[in-house]
């Protein structure tokens, strides 16, 4: 068996999940027996890399090292070839995905691969070629094109997006279920977002689904959660009622064999349909099963993101009550002894520690007459480290443009004005002192599946910058981007801040 075969054995026994018996193989001989192998190769296909990069988390960081630089020479090879076929290319963008999220990567090398993969990706709309023999896979082919693509983070490629976009639709009725299954999960704000093909994906996985009934747990709680987050979908009553008739399933059954998945994607779950109205009473349902199963016996994670959950729901007393019971403790944090992170919050993940700093500050200022604030005070200045920092993210152009009037006009009345306000958890677009407004410019990433709809974590900003007793403006700039009337928008905006500054 040659080592290409034995990397794609092992490769299958770990998509099927079999990974206590994965774990007791001696790696190292395996890493022994595969180079011995591949130095008895004339030369190395690159599908051996590709089965390699799944299982990086097994391998030595040593051996690792070796496939990436490997990956790498050939990578460089293939970019200059005259054309690609959707299989290869599918293949190397996998590669490249897995490589990057195997965190055994040095920042700069890291680096080096995400400038490769946009390299790479954007000569696919000028050197893909239709092998029509193929056909019948290009779609799966280029779903999971686009699905690395989003993991690997790289956004500011619209052209090759629209291309994309436009090859799925051509082969929209060749794509399999898994295929349905990357895609919907490909969304998003500078990735692919066009408002017919996630229809049709939705569609299409719905019927393939036989109406959800056959998705498992981790399956519908992805569905669930792509449905809640894209801003332009309609979910027709058989969606709902179908979502609704699986969750209530996955409410009652014994899942006791496997509680740890379980209590994953209910959390997954809960957290999507928080902002589905529809889906309200078995939102209550869920919560309460939750509240019941998530305690000291669970990983911190788990109680970690359900607390994150509770403060978006807008269940603050509920959150506090969750969180003295079965957080607090844990941190051994003492606010009169304790001026650092004590070591058992060191032993935490960074993630976790983010959403008790999120939690925290909510508490501090949406919940501050029912909380202890000398402890939440003290805890977050130990945590101080942790305090979110304003990101650049890729907005529209819209949003941009509506950020240059809010400032032109703002000029008009001689007014002092700040960009970017730091307010403890969150930043402020543009502040107005004198006035005390808060503009905020609302675009695709602050709305769910319809238009009018903030999402959850939208909607607890909007309710910490009340409580700090901030006058807020928010100017939604959703339903005239897809218009692209910028007189309209001109006209809007500056109605919008005209009538708070004069109002005042």
């Amino acid at each position: 068996m040659g080592a290409e075969d034995i990397a794609n054995l092992i490769k299958e026994i770990n998509e099927v999940n079999n990974r206590q018996y994965i774990q007791q193989l001696n790696w190292p001989e395996i890493e022994k027996h595969l180079i011995n192998r591949i130095d008895r190769q004339v030369s190395i296909k690159i599908s051996f890399f590709y089965n390699c990069s799944f299982l990086g988390q097994y391998f030595s960081d040593k051996f690792f090292q070796w496939v990436y630089v490997e990956s790498m020479k050939i990578l460089e090879q293939q970019i200059n070839y005259d054309f690609y076929q959707s299989r290869w290319i599918a293949l190397n963008i996998t590669l490249l995905s897995k490589l990057y999220s195997s965190n055994k990567l040095t920042p700069e090398q890291s680096q080096q691969l995400i400038d490769f993969a946009k390299e790479y990706a954007l000569l696919i709309p000028d050197k893909y070629q239709n092998i029509s023999r193929r056909e019948v896979t290009q779609g799966n082919d280029f779903a999971t094109i686009t699905f690395h693509l989003k993991n690997l983070g790289i956004t500011d490629m619209p052209e090759v997006y629209v291309y994309l976009e436009n090859q799925l639709l051509n082969f929209c009725d060749s794509l399999n279920k898994v295929s349905l299954m990357l895609l919907i999960q490909s969304f998003g704000i500078g990735y692919i977002h066009s408002q017919t093909l996630f229809f049709w994906v939705t569609e299409k996985l719905y019927a393939k689904s036989n109406s959800l009934s056959d998705l498992k747990l981790h399956e519908l709680a992805i569905f669930i959660s792509c449905l809640s987050k894209f801003w332009v979908f309609q979910a027709s009553s058989n969606f709902l009622d179908s979502i609704k008739e699986r969750v209530r399933e996955f409410i009652e059954v014994d899942q006791s064999n496997q509680i740890d998945y379980y209590i994953f994607q209910l959390l997954k779950i809960h957290n999507s349909i928080i902002q589905l109205p529809e889906l309200s009473e078995e939102k209550e349902k869920l919560e309460s099963l939750l509240l019941q199963i998530v305690d000291e016996s669970v990983g911190m994670n788990r109680r970690c993101y359900l607390l994150f959950s509770l403060i978006n729901n807008n269940k603050y007393e509920v959150a506090q009550k969750y969180f003295d019971k079965y957080i607090k403790n844990q941190l051994g944090f003492d606010p009169e002894r304790d001026k650092q992170m004590t070591e058992q919050m060191k032993k935490l993940a960074i993630y976790d520690l983010r959403l008790i700093y999120y939690c925290i500050s909510h508490f501090n200022v949406v919940h501050k007459n029912y909380t202890d604030l000398e402890y939440n005070t003290a805890l977050l200045g130990a945590m101080k480290d942790l305090k979110p920092n304003q990101q650049i993210i890729n907005i529209s152009d819209f949003s941009a443009r509506a950020s240059e009037i809010i400032k032109a006009f703002v000029k008009q009345y001689n007014l002092e004005m700040i960009e970017e306000l730091d307010v403890g958890l969150y930043f402020i677009d543009i502040y107005i002192p004198e006035k005390n407004i808060a503009v905020e410019v609302q675009g695709l990433q602050h709305f769910c599946w319809r238009q009018n709809i903030q999402n959850a974590k939208s909607m607890a900003k909007q309710r910490y910058l009340k409580a700090l007793g901030f006058e807020v403006v928010y100017i939604n700039v959703l339903d005239m981007a897809s218009t692209r009337d910028y007189n309209l928008l001109d006209s809007m905006v500056q109605n919008a801040i005209k009538n708070h500054l004069e109002s005042q």
